[in-house]
């Protein structure tokens, strides 16, 4: 997160949950896949956290249920405290939302569970062991407006703490962190709250991690005045994202590996670009076997989507465009390439499609589909690498988060069946999760670079040391950044690193105010709105 910790979904040994575990004895193997809070509770021997305040039926009761299958037992409560209708507005329909709809409910005896999780701040003086997910002010997650004033901040960041007392509150650990970003709706930031909530939860149980003394830090970002900031920088937000565009470029890093490990400013000296009124280029990879081929994004701005590309270069030029068609009616980026027995293999972003498939690429043919790697998910820069014998896929899961989030998929075949990590998403960081281009060795090390979006989406890239990759857990730790060459053409971001043979790729950003951009944006939002009436009208039809 960090989470860092050991996490083991469905089969879970007796070592991993000996301290939360009351009884050695525990047969630990004969776990159902969730407790159902219609019926009475079972005496399952698992360790059992007690929910105070949150209803059996509610969106958080259920992921935490989900979440923590084959780990603990939750024993949930019906809500009692008396929050305003404006929070509960805010919350309806994230994961966070505590409350269900079936009214009133019988009280379980508390006395029975090892853990309270008290996620609203209640004074729990009288109880043994103590979890609460809290941001650096202290404020638990469900304190009402939790973090409105931390969005759309300046490097905006809300960081998460799961923290333990066992003194009745007098005194606080940290079991585990997570760092999400800010730059996103307050509705979006719930969201990612309530999975971040049950994934902390999860890593915590078990947990070999030293446990450092907590302290709150500041003051609380959820009063009136925060509420009236947030909504003032999030239409400031809207603003200057239409009023202003992005441009990409891409460029060869004038440095080795060596360096760019060491953490150099990304200096380039040709820039590859097309005209701005056109679109820009994006996520640079090579094309294994042409070595004068890239394969990138290519966005227009009049259709406001991304397509793939193989532009073949001379002199840093541009002499040669070829369409790699997947004939999807969506948005198109990050091409990512393999090489495997002879053949180049292509992972495409293309989460709209909520359906992510591999291609096989030949010169002058279309992409051929190899295999479904995962349905109803939206994939964000999905990346292909091996370890340990098996082959992974890391990704962002933007169900979960736009910027914060790493998760993986694994399989012993290229060609699948691909499995989920049970521990997804293994990382949330926004500072180091969503990946950046291809993973690579180095000293021995495997290093997996990153975005660091704390700014803005692509600000700058972090190069992560892989520690440990298995299909039940993973860890890695920041050793350098990459910053974007504050002189340069595109001062303003970084988004990719792709090594490949002998010369390092990336791309770059810079903000322009191109009055041709918006107008093509202007036409393309009004003719979204003249759809709209035509599909209702060719939908309906007079009852006789």
């Amino acid at each position: 997160m960090l989470i860092t910790s050991k996490v083991v979904i469905g089969e879970t040994s007796k070592a991993d949950r000996s301290d939360l575990a009351q009884s050695p004895e525990m047969d630990l193997a004969e776990v159902p896949a969730a407790n159902d809070c219609a019926n009475e509770l079972k005496e399952l021997r698992l360790p059992r956290f007690f929910l105070p305040g949150i209803e059996c039926d509610s969106p958080l009761a259920g992921r935490l249920t989900d979440k923590l299958a084959g780990l603990a037992q939750v024993i949930t409560t019906a809500g009692q405290s008396k929050e305003r209708n404006g929070w509960r507005r805010m919350v309806a329909g994230t994961t966070l939302q505590w409350y269900g709809s079936s009214g009133p409910q019988v009280e379980p005896d508390e006395t029975r569970a090892e853990v309270m999780i008290d996620l609203r701040g209640l004074d729990v003086g009288g109880f043994g062991r103590i979890w609460r997910v809290v941001d650096a002010a202290g404020d638990c997650v469900l304190t009402p407006f939790f973090a409105i004033g931390r969005c759309y901040r300046p490097e905006s960041m809300v960081s998460l703490f799961l923290i333990e007392s066992v003194d009745g509150g007098a005194t606080w650990a940290v079991l585990g962190t997570a760092h999400l970003s800010g730059l996103q709706t307050y509705h979006r930031l719930l969201e990612g709250v309530g999975n971040a909530v049950a994934s902390l939860i999860a890593a915590g149980i078990g947990s070999g991690l030293a446990r450092l003394p907590w302290q709150s830090e500041g003051s609380g970002f959820s009063g009136t005045v925060a509420r009236l900031g947030y909504h003032t920088r999030h239409s400031m937000s809207l603003l200057r994202n239409y009023l202003t565009c992005e441009l990409w470029g891409i460029g060869v890093l004038d440095a080795k590996p060596e360096e760019v490990l060491a953490g150099i400013p990304a200096k380039v000296t040709n820039w590859i670009e097309i005209p701005e009124r056109d679109g820009y280029v994006a996520d640079p990879f090579s094309w294994p076997g042409r070595p004068n081929v890239i394969l990138c994004e290519r966005f227009t701005h009049s259709t406001g989507r991304g397509t793939l590309q193989a532009l073949t270069m001379q002199d840093g030029r541009i002499v040669r465009t070829e369409d790699v068609s997947l004939e999807i009616e969506t948005h198109l980026s990050y091409p990512f390439s393999w090489f495997e027995s002879g053949s180049v293999y292509c992972l495409p972003e293309m989460g709209p499609c909520r359906r992510q498939v591999m291609y096989e690429l030949t010169p002058d043919a279309p992409p051929r589909p190899v295999c479904v790697v995962a349905e109803n998910i939206e994939m964000a820069d999905p990346t292909l690498f091996q370890h340990g014998g098996l082959y992974w896929i890391a990704y962002t899961d933007g169900d979960i988060g736009l910027y914060d989030n790493l998760c993986l998929l694994w399989a012993e075949r290229l060609e699948g069946p691909w499995q989920r990590h049970g521990g997804n998403p293994v990382k949330i960081d926004v500072r180091s999760s969503r990946g950046a281009g291809g993973l690579f060795l180095s000293g021995g090390s495997l290093i997996r670079p990153a975005q660091n979006c704390t700014r803005s989406y692509g600000g700058s890239l972090v190069l992560n040391r892989v520690l440990e990759c298995s299909t039940i857990a993973y860890r890695e730790e920041p050793i350098a950044t990459l910053l974007p060459d504050l002189t340069g053409r595109f001062p303003d971001g970084l988004h990719t690193l792709s090594i490949c043979n002998d010369m390092i790729l990336i791309d770059g950003r810079r903000h322009i105010v191109d009055l041709n951009v918006l107008w093509q944006r202007i036409r393309r939002r009004l003719g979204k709105l003249a759809v709209r009436p035509a599909r209702y009208l060719r939908s309906w039809s007079p009852s006789l």
